[in-house]
């Protein structure tokens, strides 16, 4: 079955606004993004927080072990973040 391209085209133009929209009533959006090393970082700026997580091997599999590494670190500054509250 072949989708016309003014069909999808709608599709997204609708779809976009509605997305962003709804992006906007959820202020507290953490980004991630993933390395090549295992490596994967988190910034959330409403918390002034980033938060590295790294696995060792970099590719998990099931049935063998893995270490987990995660810190969490001042956005601004770099440094470590000591003091947690909920």
């Amino acid at each position: 079955m072949k989708v016309p391209i003014k069909l999808v085209s709608r599709f997204f133009l609708m779809t976009l606004p509605l997305i962003t929209m709804l992006a906007s009533f959820f202020p507290n959006i953490v980004y991630g993004q993933a390395g090549t090393n295992g490596t994967k970082t988190w910034s959330d700026r409403d918390q002034n927080i980033k938060i590295i997580f790294s696995t060792s091997p970099a590719q998990p599999t099931i049935a063998t072990q893995s270490v987990l590494r995660f810190a969490v670190q001042n956005l601004q500054t770099g440094k470590p973040v000591t003091q947690f509250s909920h």
